[in-house]
């Protein structure tokens, strides 16, 4: 369960830390950046977050698909030792 919370809340930090980086180096790069390098750089940042979505939508299915097998494995464990008595 923890393992799920954990994959949810991930992409709402990474995107909070994508923020907070991309906040002080925009004051810096203000006088020298042109129009051509934000749109790379939104680009990117695009990409990398869909990569982080990707990863964390899969990393959930295969938690609740294990968790659900884990469940099924142990009530038919339970069955199987309720018919050999």
């Amino acid at each position: 369960m923890a393992l799920v919370i954990l994959a949810m809340s991930a992409p709402a930090l990474v995107f909070a830390e994508n923020e907070a980086s991309e906040g002080t180096s925009e004051s810096s790069e203000a006088q020298s950046a042109t129009t051509a390098e934000h749109e790379a750089n939104d680009n990117k940042s695009s990409s990398t977050n869909s990569d982080l979505i990707l990863v964390v939508t899969i990393a959930a299915i295969v938690s609740v698909v294990g968790y659900s097998s884990w469940k099924v494995y142990k009530i038919r464990r339970r069955a199987a030792s309720k018919a050999l008595v």
